[in-house]
């Protein structure tokens, strides 16, 4: 490093005073020129950069005020038991007992099945309004295999 050094030193000095003063103005016209403009591309970028994240930003607040305005569709004290019967086989559920307990309440119990099955049981009540108030699952075998017990009334 030493050596490149000491050869750009006698390289400069081997320079007359003219050629010295129009290198020197040269590379202060090019910093002039060049600084600006890198540090407009710069501005322009970010500009850039954050009109597209708010676009984005808008859009999830849209999607959000929409998911929102569409909420659960409360479920009535009738619709519950049909919504976990028709929400039960829609997932492949098979009920084993369903006990009524009060007008818009009901525990149910269904044939042991894969937990997921259950878990999408689970979705597809709160989506349709109503709520589950209490969930007990146990193992029965391998591979995932439950036996799910549910208490469930009409949503708020």
């Amino acid at each position: 490093m030493g050596a490149v050094m000491a050869s750009l030193g006698a390289w400069w000095r081997g320079l007359t005073a003219r050629e010295r003063l129009m290198l020197t103005g040269g590379a202060i016209l090019v910093f002039l020129v060049l600084g600006p403009v890198w540090g407009y591309q710069s501005a322009a970028d970010f500009r850039h950069d954050a009109a597209a994240r708010l676009e984005a930003a808008r859009a999830v607040r849209a999607d959000v005020a929409r998911l929102k305005a569409l909420g659960p569709a409360p479920a009535r004290a009738g619709d519950v038991r049909t919504l976990a019967l028709e929400s039960a086989q829609a997932v492949g559920l098979t009920p084993a007992r369903i006990e009524q307990r009060g007008e818009d309440q009901f525990v149910i119990v269904f044939e042991p099945a894969d937990s997921l099955m259950a878990y999408r049981w689970i979705d597809l009540m709160g989506r349709g309004g109503a709520l589950v108030q209490r969930t007990a699952l146990a193992r029965v075998g391998e591979d995932g295999i439950v036996s799910a017990e549910f208490e469930a009334a009409a949503g708020p």
